[in-house]
């Protein structure tokens, strides 16, 4: 709190952000809290019907960089900055896999993009809906976009493969011509100056004989881009089932280390239920208040009221003693059920004294 408190005095040393601190402590369980229909199911007895979000759209953007070398004040030079070219995506519902894309060649080509991604967004929220009307569902469509390179090699488990495209090649300057041209690319067309390598001969034929089957470059670039989307779907899907062993619901969440730190809640939470009787087992010594015990108390309550000038003449007294004595033998914590220990002390409320 303090931290807190040092952080956000600003302003002349005035807090400037309030906190507000829950009243009772809560479980941290991610996984139930976070997601209103796992809640949902959860407090009322129905886990079995939970399924995961299994229907999706994923995007791949193609680009140019074009440079700029501009400088926008004394420590600040942007060198260049990326242009779409082509775009595309690959959408999973009930009925299908399909894939759609767009280009530069195409007036307003992102636009329409967007516009079929909506179209098709209203199917997958169909699809991803609950049958009963009554379960509680967030109902945003997931739009992913990763890195299906990185995606490939970090998740394995597919069974499609990268294409060969030399997106170094293109550039601003040349896409126009060089993508309406009707033969394949040349071998150096593929070198990599960022990493330095080249592709191997047997690579290049390999390619030869996907290119064969394209009438131009524009069509090996679109294919490329469409198979960069498609490669995602066995990748997430994997994903899926395997958050879905901890009943997580990957792409509610989507963030892979959000994932992790809800998996670490979920496993301490595998046996609970709704109904379990966890009725801690308490060792503590319970509270028996003795005779001088309470007149300390008292005499205690007296002397704090005498200084901050509070009216005492509603406050506990000595001849309250048999009453809280039985009191705290036999009442329990309205909050955890718990019997009063010397460790788990009941406190009598000091704001106002006509209530104890």
């Amino acid at each position: 709190m303090k931290k807190h408190t040092d952080k956000c005095q600003k302003n002349n040393e005035q807090i400037v952000k309030k906190v507000t601190l829950v009243k009772f402590a809560r479980p941290f369980v991610p996984h139930i809290l976070n997601n209103i229909t796992y809640r949902y199911l959860f407090v009322n007895d129905r886990e079995i019907e939970f399924k995961p979000t299994e229907y999706y759209i994923t995007y791949d953007i193609e680009t140019f960089e074009k440079i700029i070398q501009q400088n926008f004040g004394e420590d600040s030079t942007v060198i260049s900055y990326l242009i779409p070219y082509s775009i595309a995506s690959t959408v999973k519902n009930k009925s299908s896999i399909h894939s759609f894309c767009y280009d530069i060649r195409q007036a307003d080509f992102l636009d329409q993009w967007l516009d079929q991604v909506f179209e098709e967004a209203k199917q997958i929220k169909k699809d991803n809906k609950y049958e009963d009307e009554y379960i509680q569902q967030h109902f945003e469509v997931p739009v992913t976009g990763f890195n299906s390179a990185n995606l490939f090699l970090d998740i394995g488990g597919g069974t499609i493969t990268k294409g060969r495209f030399p997106y170094e090649y293109i550039n601003i300057d040349n896409y126009a011509t060089e993508l309406d041209k009707s033969e394949s690319f040349p071998r150096e067309a593929f070198d990599n100056k960022l990493k330095n390598k080249s592709i191997s001969e047997v690579k290049y034929q390999e390619y030869l004989v996907e290119a064969a089957k394209f009438t131009t470059r524009w069509d090996q670039a679109r294919s490329y881009n469409i198979q960069d989307t498609r490669i995602m779907i066995e990748l997430i899907d994997n994903l899926i089932k395997m958050m879905f062993k901890y009943k997580i619901d990957m792409l509610a969440i989507f963030s892979m280390s959000q994932c992790a730190n809800v998996i670490k809640y979920s496993s301490a939470y595998d046996d609970f239920t709704m109904n379990g009787n966890y009725n801690a087992e308490d060792t503590d010594k319970p509270i028996n208040i003795t005779m001088p015990y309470w007149i300390a108390k008292v005499e205690s309550y007296i002397e704090q009221d005498q200084k901050k000038n509070r009216d005492s003449s509603n406050n506990v007294t000595i001849g309250d003693y048999e009453y809280f004595k039985e009191l705290f033998e036999k009442q329990r914590c309205y909050i955890c059920n718990c019997k009063f220990t010397w460790k788990n002390r009941p406190t009598l409320d000091r704001i106002n004294n006509e209530l104890g």
